[in-house]
């Protein structure tokens, strides 16, 4: 099948489960409740639920690599308002059906100025061939494409690390003699 433009293009790439076959994250739509990233573009990892019981019987954790285009409006999240429920899709659901929490998880992403996907001094190849750590950064940080080799987890403006919450753990940990 060719793909002739663009949108044809990622729907082709988001159409193959672990697409990038070198990534540790998951797939476009496939489960990402342990390796809390995914190596789609344009793909976030969305909790559906923690691991629990309901009505006596183990659920396991859920999350989901879902399409997300923030700048076009369009959520990641299946459902408006979470905690909710996806009724177009639940009802395929054995056992017992748990809504949506839509917490989008990045534990498995990198930290601030750490690795997130090829640089722009790499060649095709060496893009292609890119496996260094995940091709995602923690919440709160953007991939920074434009440093030349290993592009980079950029912290927001002000922090040194995702977010303030990260940045308290970076502090307790140094004055608790962490390094």
């Amino acid at each position: 099948m060719a793909c002739w433009t663009s949108t044809l293009a990622f729907l082709c790439l988001a159409s193959i489960p672990g697409a990038l076959a070198n990534s540790p994250c998951s797939g476009a739509w496939e489960n990402c409740s342990d390796t809390m990233c995914c190596g789609a573009p344009y793909f976030e990892c969305v909790e559906k639920n923690k691991a629990t019981t309901k009505d006596g019987e183990f659920v396991a954790a859920y999350a989901q690599c879902r399409f997300a285009n923030n700048s076009a409006g369009k959520s990641s999240c299946p459902c408006k308002n979470p905690p909710c429920r996806d009724y177009a899709h639940d009802y395929q659901v054995k056992g017992p059906k748990l809504p949506w929490s839509c917490v989008v998880l990045t534990g498995g992403c990198s930290p601030a100025f750490k690795g997130c996907g090829p640089g722009k001094g790499l060649d095709e190849e060496q893009k292609k061939n890119w496996n260094q750590g995940p091709p995602c950064c923690q919440w709160g940080c953007t991939c920074n494409y434009s440093v030349a080799w290993t592009a980079q987890c950029q912290p927001p403006a002000g922090l040194y690390a995702c977010t303030k919450d990260a940045q308290k753990n970076v502090h307790n940990h140094q004055a608790a003699g962490g390094g």
